[in-house]
């Protein structure tokens, strides 16, 4: 979670129910829905950030999901080999709100 209106983050939660996890995964999934590829970062700083964390020992490299919640609807951005950006439904955004906040 942003911690006032600097692009500084602060751990707020962590998740490791299995089922909301997975919810997640799917919902941010590239395979799965509209993603938009080689896009601009916005210049505002993200309201939320969140990544997966394996839990088997595993070393791999971080992907941080930056979140930005505007009129009730969210929309995420993140780079793995190329910036990727997708507007999620206002179902979904009530969805991932529920989990991030």
């Amino acid at each position: 979670m942003r911690a006032g209106m600097e692009n500084k983050f602060e751990n707020y939660k962590e998740v490791t129910d299995p089922k909301t996890v997975s919810k997640v995964r799917s919902m941010v999934n590239v395979k799965n829905g509209e993603w938009k590829k080689d896009v601009k970062r916005k210049e505002a700083p993200p309201d939320y950030q969140f990544y997966f964390q394996r839990v088997d020992g595993k070393v791999i490299e971080t992907v941080y999901y930056e979140v930005w919640y505007s009129d009730g609807v969210a929309e995420i951005f993140f780079v793995w080999d190329n910036p990727f950006d997708k507007r999620f439904s206002k179902e979904d955004s009530v969805e991932l709100i529920e989990v991030v906040r």
